[in-house]
């Protein structure tokens, strides 16, 4: 079997030109170029790459790529093909197995995609790429934001038709079919909504450093947590109105033990970042030591035995 060391990206063009704006081509190639370096570094294939002079037929770059192991450059330009033309469903599946991949650890992530790889290599069955590939594409989210500005760069050309991407034996000739992505279904690259499902962390201690005592819209709380100054909002209206009403007092060092959530999203650059903070249930309040339950977490006890008792009368 021929293995790949080149990658060809073929940009189609509805005229007769053979240009590309410099500064959308700057962009699209960093894009491509980070995407490579973090697919390498994820399947842990060292490699280097050669950019060879644009070849005429619109717009044509073959990458040419160095390393020690044929077989696993060959893997590597395969599972960059599928990255480049496999757009991800937004089914309920796909979102579901998205919060799972959220909850595994770096660690879990680099064994079951080292685990795939191996297998790659001693079954070169098709199939088991692609499952490569659909793990990457759910597990991370810098692949994923790359590609999404890789498409969201070219499609500001207007005269780009399609981009066409083909792997090349070391002789320039291709070995396998060019896989053509039209101009309408590069939305189905692109990442609108970079929002990840938030994480609720219960019973978390903040220290508050300033309190709203008052009732300014949208005024934010300022706390020290996990030794970092954080703002957030007080979503807790009951243990609100008893701040407001002076009822509970805050000294120096006063702790609230309360369910927060943190609310994150994907950067420009595919990494994760918390976007805000919110403090949805207060539990207790802790000052000069003196730890008191809320009215809040009483009330929402009480709320909850009553529901319970209800389910047992009707059973």
């Amino acid at each position: 079997m021929e293995l790949a060391t080149k990658f060809k990206v073929h940009h189609y063009f509805n005229d007769k030109s053979h240009t590309l704006d410099a500064f959308i081509k700057n962009k699209a190639e960093i894009e491509f170029l980070s995407i490579v370096s973090e697919v390498a570094n994820i399947l842990s294939i060292s490699c280097k790459l050669e950019a060879e002079a644009v070849k005429e037929g619109s717009f044509v770059e073959i990458w040419t790529f160095l390393g020690e192991s044929a077989e696993q450059i060959n893997l590597l330009i395969s599972v960059l093909t599928l990255i480049l033309t496999i757009s991800q469903s937004d089914d309920r599946e796909t979102s579901e197995l998205k919060k799972e991949n959220l909850k595994l650890s770096v660690e879990e992530r680099k064994l079951r995609i080292n685990r795939l790889k191996k297998e790659i290599l001693v079954s070169k069955e098709k199939n088991v790429q692609k499952r490569l590939v659909d793990d990457i594409l759910h597990t991370n989210h810098k692949v994923v934001t790359r590609r999404s500005n890789y498409y969201k760069n070219i499609s500001h050309v207007e005269k780009i038709r399609s981009v066409a991407f083909s792997k090349l034996d070391k002789t320039s000739k291709e070995i396998s079919k060019e896989k053509n992505i039209y101009r309408e279904n590069f939305k189905d690259f692109i990442v609108e909504n970079d929002n990840l499902p938030a994480e609720i962390l219960e019973r978390v201690e903040l220290e508050i450093v300033a309190p709203v005592l008052n009732y300014q819209k949208n005024a934010k709380w300022r706390a020290i947590y996990n030794e970092q100054n954080i703002s957030f909002s007080m979503n807790d209206n009951i243990f609100k109105q008893d701040v407001f009403n002076q009822k509970i007092l805050f000294t120096n060092g006063t702790i609230l033990v309360c369910d927060l959530k943190i609310i994150r999203k994907v950067n420009e650059l595919g990494e994760i970042i918390v976007a805000a903070y919110a403090v949805e249930q207060v539990h207790e309040h802790i000052t000069s030591g003196i730890r008191k339950e809320t009215r809040s977490a009483k009330t929402n006890r009480q709320i909850k035995n009553f529901k319970n008792s209800q389910g047992d009368l009707f059973s």
